[in-house]
């Protein structure tokens, strides 16, 4: 089997090869430029031109050998015809003259390996004999099946050339569909032969991108000599091959931005999969796992359903499977194909990529996801699974939230404001953590992880060190410290003296300001509880933005969907289940908001844009400015009014419906 793959790649390497399958009446069913030579329409009307003209040829020769494989049987300058004829049209030839409902495999080609040429005609003729057996398909008629186009190499990390390339912003950030939706007008080619096992790229193979409004671009598909740093792809960093300058001004112009276009470097760099699903493996640009199964059977489901259908393009599959029950994928754990083994990992949760129409380029407002939800959601699929996204709300903020403090040696807060680094420092909890009333025991931790660190675990149950002295902003007082492993880990990921301290309801109360909320109080929060944000205000935000930015930049607690941009700021009372919670004022922003949160990496934005329509100027014109800029509702939770019989559950959750109870009537009044 290995011999016969390293023939088809000595074969396709030619430099010159076009392909055809003749039917009944001289007439080609299939035609197929594959060589690796640059293609030329007038080229590809001569390489017909010349296959045709051996018909007559082929039809002599068959008189004289009962072999399929007729080997070279004509010639033009350097190039040969070779031909395979099927075991269908020897018996027509020799017994039914008169007919001729014949199958030729031709070939013109520079080759001299006529091993490597046979191995290639019995492969396509494999293909051929399924297409036949198709009941659908009607014989002699032009050949469509995707079967002679597409094929690919399994590797470890996905298909060979799959998700391989990524377009990034100037700071190395993946775009995907879901922040540049026209990214899927954007279409690229690979040269055939680049689906053949062990093939190599030459100096003369390349990928070719186009887009509407943009001429084509050539990408060479051997080693690029420049790395680019600093790539990034949701959890992943590293460095990646940098496909140069005209690639990057290609999509600089397509998107309108600074742009460049890299390739996945596997001699250096390795993308591992989730471990908690697949220790072990890696992929590429991937979304997160290398292989995604889908069936026709389920997108034929869903679109009895929705109300316009959508094609399987909207979900990404790479391999696509026909004849099964819809959804029989989800409990497929094993299965294999020839001889490979797949292991499923798990099921595909979907973003809001698609909804983005691939033929337009254009979102749609709601579908299929929203169909979706309504079967496919894990709320229906797992409704005895401890949902995720569930809090405990407390007088103080939710259970552990705010709880934990970074301090300097003289016992002061650090922050991002002075160390963005720590925007890349990871908190854990145990999943029963989000619990009403839970405990934690001795086996209970929160684990941190910060790039370049060791795990650090710490103990979640009462420490036995008090640390004094502990400041932050207006409060002072005592807090438990979290111990000398916890100080060194910090200490050593931030270069300076640093202890890890927690907040100590025991003992101490850190008011809310009483100008706003009497008689509250918090812990290590900046200054209230709760910081309700919506995700219309983001969203219309990131419309004005050059760069769009994600909800944590702000750091709410409560995040609500379906509302008009910026509705919080007049919410007086609003109701989470049986729980009200009091909103207090707008949340005035510092330069915490321009930390990108993926890299630790300050900018200027949001806090630039924010201030030409969000800021105390424009919003109280009235007022004396103190140049402050506002997103997000800072709330308490109003514990005398909600559950007053001490009843009741005390937690929210995601998918929760929120009422709106009162409005103030100005913005002037919630800003003061």
């Amino acid at each position: 089997k290995k011999k016969r793959r390293n023939l088809v790649r000595d074969f396709v390497m030619a430099n010159t090869a076009c392909f055809m399958i003749v039917a009944r009446n001289d007439i080609p069913i299939y035609e197929a430029e594959v060589g690796s030579a640059a293609k030329r329409e007038d080229a590809a009307q001569l390489h017909q031109f010349i296959l045709h003209a051996a018909l007559d040829v082929v039809q002599d020769l068959a008189w004289t050998t009962s072999a399929m494989f007729l080997k070279s049987v004509d010639r033009f300058n350097d190039l040969v015809v070779s031909v395979y004829v099927t075991a269908v049209f020897k018996m027509l030839v020799c017994f039914f003259l008169n007919l001729t409902t014949h199958t030729r495999l031709m070939l013109l080609h520079d080759s001299r390996n006529e091993d490597g040429i046979k191995s290639f005609f019995q492969e396509v003729h494999e293909l051929y004999i399924k297409i036949l057996l198709n009941p659908l398909y009607l014989p002699g008629s032009r050949i469509t099946s995707t079967h002679f186009d597409t094929k690919a190499t399994v590797t470890q990390t996905g298909f060979q050339w799959d998700r391989y390339w990524l377009a990034v912003n100037y700071k190395g950030r993946a775009y995907t569909q879901k922040v540049e939706p026209k990214l899927a007008l954007v279409e690229s080619e690979l040269p055939k032969e680049a689906f053949f096992e062990d093939w190599k790229p030459t100096k003369n193979s390349f990928l070719v991108v186009r887009a509407p409004g943009m001429s084509p671009l050539k990408i060479p598909l051997t080693k690029p000599s420049s790395v680019a740093e600093g790539v990034s792809m949701w959890e992943w960093s590293g460095s990646a091959f940098d496909e140069g300058e005209e690639a990057a001004k290609w999509f600089s112009d397509y998107l309108g931005k600074q742009s460049r276009l890299v390739r996945f470097n596997k001699e250096t760099e390795t993308r591992p999969s989730p471990p908690e699903y697949a220790a072990g493996y890696s992929t590429t640009f991937a979304n997160t796992f290398p292989f995604m199964v889908s069936s026709q059977a389920s997108l034929d489901k869903l679109n009895t359903i929705l109300t316009e259908p959508v094609p399987i393009n909207r979900f990404r599959p790479n391999i696509l499977v026909d004849n099964c029950d819809p959804f029989g994928e989800d409990l497929w754990d094993e299965i294999k194909i020839n001889d490979l083994v797949f292991q499923g990992v798990r099921l595909c949760s979907r973003c809001k990529l698609p909804t983005v129409n691939q033929e337009t380029g254009v979102p749609d407002a709601t579908e299929p996801i929203e169909t979706l939800m309504k079967f496919r959601s894990d709320k229906v699929l797992m409704p005895h699974k401890k949902p995720h996204g569930k809090a405990t709300v407390t007088q103080t903020g939710f259970e552990w939230d705010r709880y934990w403090l970074v301090v300097n040696h003289k016992g002061r807060a650090c922050t991002q404001n002075v160390e963005p680094k720590l925007a890349l420092v990871e908190a854990e909890l145990p999943k029963e953590a989000f619990f009403e009333d839970w405990e934690p025991t001795k086996n209970s931790f929160l684990v941190v992880r910060a790039p370049g660190m060791s795990l650090l675990k710490i103990p979640l149950t009462k420490p036995s060190w008090v640390a004094e002295g502990v400041s932050m902003w207006e409060w002072s007082g005592s807090a438990f410290d979290e111990g000398e492993e916890a100080a060194k880990w910090f200490s050593d990921y931030l270069g300076k003296q640093s202890r890890l301290v927690r907040f100590n309801k025991e003992t101490e109360c850190r008011a809310t300001p009483p100008q706003y909320a009497v008689g509250y109080s918090t812990t290590f929060s900046n200054t209230f509880p709760f910081l309700v944000s919506s995700q219309a205000s983001l969203d219309h935000l990131n419309t004005l933005l050059p760069e769009p930015v994600p909800m944590n930049r702000f750091r709410a607690n409560i995040v609500v969907e379906n509302g008009d941009p910026f509705d919080e700021d007049l919410w007086d009372e609003i109701k989470i289940n049986d729980l009200v919670f009091k909103g207090v004022r707008l949340c005035y922003r510092c330069k915490i908001t321009t930390v990108e949160q993926e890299t630790g990496v300050p900018s200027t934005e949001p806090i630039q844009t924010l201030r030409k329509f969000r800021s105390d100027t424009l919003l109280m014109p009235d007022k004396k400015s103190q140049r402050k800029v506002f997103f997000g509702k800072e709330m308490v939770w109003n514990w005398n009014i909600s559950n007053s019989q001490r009843k009741g559950s005390k937690t929210i959750k995601v998918g929760d419906s929120i009422s709106i109870l009162s409005k103030i009537s100005s913005i002037t009044e919630a800003a003061t």
